[in-house]
């Protein structure tokens, strides 16, 4: 990828060259899916421009190289959410693609979006490519793949793309790939075009991109030619006392030519403000900021020398290409990213512009040029090299020899290496679902003591009579065993059957009713053979452990009361249950005290350790209670006393309803304290929210200031409310929505 730039499609087949694997050209960029005349929309896109090289690199089916330009595939989440199908029309509006920044300088933003219809011809599941991606995301892309030349054609573009794919192996790495695009790469890939001008016997090098950028300009200062830099800028009037001439275009000198102070001036300029050598003229300029704010600049020089329309005064080149200005047949036609007041044009400057197009009318040094309109996005609009008509081809190897590929953006990226790195680095939620599930299986482990109690107190009888008739307890012990056993056997069956069922239809419904909770369609619940057989072999001896020490207890339990011995009761037990009682609910406090007082954020091991230890703390305590009231003896009854020692009358039995509600309780109130509520403190900074209370993003980004009122005309706002702007740089999702590890995070700019 190369960023925000453009380069040629040829790039792709002259790395599959160099390279000699399989390469394929992608014009990536965002959009917006209308259907059903409005009914149906989808934000943020992907329309993907691809060719027959798409096929072959991907193995993805046949139908991408047989697109025709007024058809479209489209991923199947993306004809779910606008309810379409094969052969079906679409209607999409695609960010305006420019190989000159949109922020820059003199560029008009009125056309942001290109609009085209088209008709689906296939559908494309995840087989078929449909969830092509190059970013790390758990959410599956919204894909619209059309024929490269369209996309090129509807942008006004010429066989560009953004994206190579390259099929990777053993032998292909980033160090190789980079000096295969520095061989191979063309002055065009470099958004740069190499000119020889007749009349001068000069070679000129602009940029595409209007400004040369630094990393540029430091690959042509290394050149051994010599070379003149140039800055040409836009200027919105000249002034002299009360004369004034609008709108016009400023070059740059040699210092050695110009004083820092002075200005040269053609004659037309002269005798249209009726000014001469020595005077001092004022221009006033725009400097475009962030969100193409203007600032309204003046400058001041005194006329150095006036000049006829001959030689270098009158050359037409120097104005850089600007869509919309350069190519305008007259002045109302101009189209800027600045205003434009048509009134102030006079039929002399039409006269000017039909005969001199955007020759400018003044020179100032160049340093004087460059404090005044350096830019972020480049100090010069062109550069002369004094070489031979001949000579291209060796200005054209330095140059591509002097510039590195990444100092212009571009970037390799190992997709698979990429992604797997991002799957191993992923967010751990092992602890967390580790803590409920453990209190989750500690009921469970309850449910099957409390009901394996009740089964044998219910077949006392029965196990009396076997008794009875001489059969050892041992044996009667064992039978219950391998009874249990095979319950519990039919059961962890059962509960297989029912957990892969449960699964899928979780799945399905987040896939479906519940998406808004993740954002995504592409869930897949995995189930494997071991995992089974695992899940199966420890529900077993879970329950196997549980039933086993439910008979022994019981058995023994029996034992003493057939013998009429009364149940020891051991104060060591019950000293050490208080301790351990008190010890729990102190260490809880303790959790809870850090938790509140040294944390910074919410810690889950705390919050269940603190929890669990409270838990044990309390039932311990219930138990002590019911210990003392067994032991409590009254001369009167009441309904309150009543209900209390039949509660107790089989403590076991009450202890594990107790526990079972307990552990239910808390998991339920564990759930909703870390359920995050984004409107508690959304107005305050500290609340998550930054103390805002909406936020939005736009496909297509947003040029100007909304806190502007003729800016909020233009979109058709009324209501009053204040924004705060960012630029977003594209990156990984690093939301709650994906889980993997990022390590190409957003970046936003304020």
């Amino acid at each position: 990828t190369a960023g925000d730039r453009f380069f040629t499609s040829q790039l792709a087949g002259s790395l599959q060259e160099e390279l000699n694997v399989e390469t394929a050209p992608i014009l990536m960029l965002d959009g917006i899916a209308v259907a059903q005349g409005g009914q149906h929309r989808v934000n943020k896109i992907q329309a993907l421009g691809v060719d027959g090289q798409f096929d072959r690199v991907l193995k993805a089916g046949t139908f991408y190289g047989l697109l025709k330009d007024d058809e479209v595939v489209v991923s199947s989440n993306l004809a779910s959410r606008l309810n379409v199908r094969k052969g079906d029309e679409v209607q999409f509006r695609i960010k305006k693609a420019s190989l000159i920044p949109l922020n820059a300088p003199f560029v008009s933003s009125e056309e942001s979006t290109v609009s085209v219809r088209l008709r689906i011809r296939e559908v494309a599941g995840k087989d078929a490519m449909g969830r092509f991606h190059l970013r790390i995301s758990q959410t599956a892309p919204f894909n619209a793949f059309m024929s490269l030349h369209l996309l090129n054609r509807i942008m006004d573009l010429e066989r560009k793309a953004n994206v190579v794919l390259i099929v990777g192996n053993q032998t292909t790495y980033f160090e190789e790939v980079f000096k295969a695009v520095q061989k191979k790469w063309t002055l065009e890939d470099m958004n740069l075009k190499l000119d020889f001008i007749e009349s001068k016997k000069i070679w000129e090098l602009k940029s595409q991109r209007v400004f040369i950028d630094p990393a540029t300009q430091s690959g042509i200062e290394k050149l051994p030619f010599i070379k003149q830099n140039i800055l040409t800028y836009f200027v919105n009037g000249f002034r002299y006392k009360e004369n004034e001439t609008p709108y016009s275009f400023v070059s740059s000198m040699p210092d050695e030519q110009i004083g820092e102070d002075e200005i040269i001036i053609n004659h037309w300029l002269a005798d249209d403000l009726n000014t001469k050598n020595g005077d001092s003229i004022e221009f006033d300029y725009y400097v475009v900021g962030p969100l193409r704010n203007l600032t309204d600049e003046k400058a001041k020089f005194r006329v150095k020398q006036v000049v006829g329309m001959q030689g270098k005064y009158a050359d037409e080149t120097l104005m850089p290409y600007l869509p919309g200005l350069s190519d305008a047949g007259n002045c109302r036609d101009w189209e800027t990213g600045v205003p434009i007041d048509l009134d102030r044009i006079r039929k002399k400057d039409e006269n000017y512009w039909n005969r001199w197009k955007g020759t400018p009318k003044a020179f100032v040094a160049l340093t004087k040029a460059s404090m005044l309109w350096e830019n972020r996005f480049g100090n010069f609009t062109a550069v002369r090299i004094e070489a031979l008509e001949t000579e291209k081809e060796q200005i054209s190897e330095k140059l591509k020899s002097n510039i590195q590929p990444q100092s212009l953006g571009f970037v390799v990226d190992s997709q698979r290496e990429k992604s797997m790195t991002a799957v191993r680095g992923g967010v751990d939620f092992n602890g967390l679902f580790g803590a409920l599930s453990f209190f989750i299986l500690v009921a469970g482990i309850f449910l099957i003591v409390l009901l394996f109690l009740l089964n044998l107190e219910s077949r006392k009888e029965q196990l009396q009579t076997l008794r009875s008739l001489g059969i050892p307890a041992t044996k009667i012990r064992t039978l219950l065993l391998l009874e249990g056993s095979f319950i519990a056997m039919v059961g962890a069956s059962a509960g297989l059957i029912l957990a892969v069922g449960y699964n899928n239809l979780v799945f399905k419904a987040l896939n479906s009713i519940w998406t808004d909770i993740v954002r995504t369609e592409q869930l897949e619940p995995v189930v494997t053979n071991a995992s089974l057989l695992t899940g199966w072999m420890i529900s077993l001896l879970v329950a196997c452990v549980t039933i086993f020490y439910s008979v022994t207890w019981f058995f023994k339990n029996e034992e003493k009361k057939r013998k009429m011995q009364p149940l020891p009761y051991r104060k060591s037990l019950f000293l050490l249950k208080r301790i351990l009682a008190f010890l729990s609910c102190l260490a809880a406090i303790l959790f809870i005290g850090y938790q509140v007082f040294i944390e910074e954020v919410v810690n889950s091991v705390i919050f269940f350790s603190a929890g669990g230890l409270l838990l044990i703390s309390l039932l311990l305590f219930i138990d002590l209670f019911i210990r003392r009231i067994e032991k409590q003896t009254s001369d009167f009854i009441d309904f309150n006393r009543l209900s209390w020692k039949n509660g107790i009358r089989n403590r076991t039995r009450s202890l594990s309803i107790i526990s079972i509600f307990a552990i239910g309780t808390f998991l339920v109130i564990s759930t909703g304290a870390n359920r995050k509520d984004l409107f508690i403190n959304a107005h305050e900074r500290s609340g998550g929210t930054g103390g805002f209370l909406f936020f939005a993003e736009s496909t297509v980004p947003v040029l100007k200031d909304l806190n502007n009122k003729m800016v909020r005309n233009e979109y058709g706002w009324e209501e009053d409310f204040k924004v705060v702007s960012f630029r977003k740089f594209e990156g990984d999702d690093a939301s709650c929505l994906n889980l993997n590890r990022v390590s190409n995070p957003r970046i936003l700019g304020v």
